[in-house]
């Protein structure tokens, strides 16, 4: 059974040579955003390298820059625009509601005014002819009394 010795560099990051220990996974992490070519070599136990090599090309972004992220911003920008509209159209049609029942109030406010101006006309109105007329009632009565009353010295007069 032979050893093999699997080594690897990773350009862009380090450009050395690594050796991985037998049955090691290969994982890098802290990687900055970039493109990498992750470059894989077999050698024999002697360390004779075959003509063979393995290049992989790899290219890292941060999340917050894939495509999703950006569908993601977008999203919540058209979102947040939606909710903003919304708010402030809520907030126009209670304004018109308060300012329609506001004009509403002001109207039954005006018309109970109109109406008591014109009872207050129209009693004036039946009041002073009837105050005139009362007042000429009172006055025959009081002058009906006066002549029947016997201590009267106009009544003497005027029978005499």
């Amino acid at each position: 059974m032979s050893a093999v010795c699997i080594s690897y560099r990773l350009l862009n990051y380090a450009d050395a040579w690594e050796v991985i220990p037998p049955e090691q996974p290969l994982a890098f992490s802290n990687l900055e955003a970039g493109n990498y070519t992750l470059q894989l070599r077999v050698s024999d136990e002697n360390g004779y390298v075959g003509s063979g090599q393995g290049d992989l090309d790899y290219g890292t972004s941060p999340f917050w820059r894939t495509g999703w992220a950006i569908a993601g911003y977008i999203a919540l920008f058209f979102l947040v625009q939606f909710l903003i509209f919304n708010a402030y159209r809520r907030r126009e049609a209670r304004r018109k509601e308060a300012a329609l029942q506001e004009m509403k109030i002001s109207q039954k406010k005006e018309l109970q005014a109109y109406k008591i101006e014109f009872f207050t006309n129209v009693a004036h109105e039946f009041r002073t002819p009837l105050t005139l007329i009362s007042s000429h009632i009172h006055a025959l009565i009081e002058e009906k009394a006066y002549f029947r009353n016997p201590a009267c010295s106009r009544c003497t007069t005027a029978s005499n």
